[in-house]
């Protein structure tokens, strides 16, 4: 994902967030991680199913989350296993 890609996807899910009323430091504490963590998965430079998840389930779009979360969060194929 560009540097480009990844601000316009990190502008939408911050537009979405506070639309919605969704607060990323309550997200953080609800899972026990930092504020800075939210942040790095929002802007798309970590990653964390977990944070995705929780983000997916306050009501942001798994679309603008990157191709590894696009599934339903089973990762029992992930590893190219059947």
């Amino acid at each position: 994902m560009s540097m480009k890609e990844r601000k316009e996807r990190h502008r939408k899910i911050r537009t979405i967030m506070t639309a919605k009323g969704i607060v990323g430091a309550e997200i953080a504490r609800q899972l026990g991680v930092t504020r800075q963590h939210v942040t790095l998965v929002i802007s798309g430079r970590g990653c964390s199913r977990r944070v995705v998840e929780a983000l997916v389930h306050a009501g942001i779009p798994r679309r603008l989350f990157g191709e590894e979360y696009q599934d339903d969060g089973d990762l029992s194929d992930s590893a190219g296993m059947a």
